[in-house]
């Protein structure tokens, strides 16, 4: 039997928190904002740069969007899929 997965539906089960502390225990650096709800964290790496935005707050209307190309881009990173 084949089953196909919804990659959107799944970032809802992502702490963001967890997701947080692992993009700092990994090297990338938070950038400061004013807003309270999203975090920012940048990382260079081989003159490349990536910046990733990590919404605190499942109630944001673009949440799954924001966290899954938020994990897409530290895949590429890292170079995991």
């Amino acid at each position: 039997m084949i089953y196909s997965v919804n990659f959107l539906d799944l970032t809802e089960k992502i702490n963001p928190l967890a997701f947080s502390k692992y993009l700092k225990d990994t090297g990338w650096n938070l950038f400061q904002t004013k807003r309270k709800d999203v975090k920012v964290y940048q990382y260079e790496k081989d003159d490349e740069f990536y910046q990733v935005t990590v919404p605190l707050e499942k109630r944001l209307a673009d949440y799954k969007d924001a966290m899954y190309k938020a994990i897409i881009t530290v895949a590429e990173v890292e170079k995991n899929p």
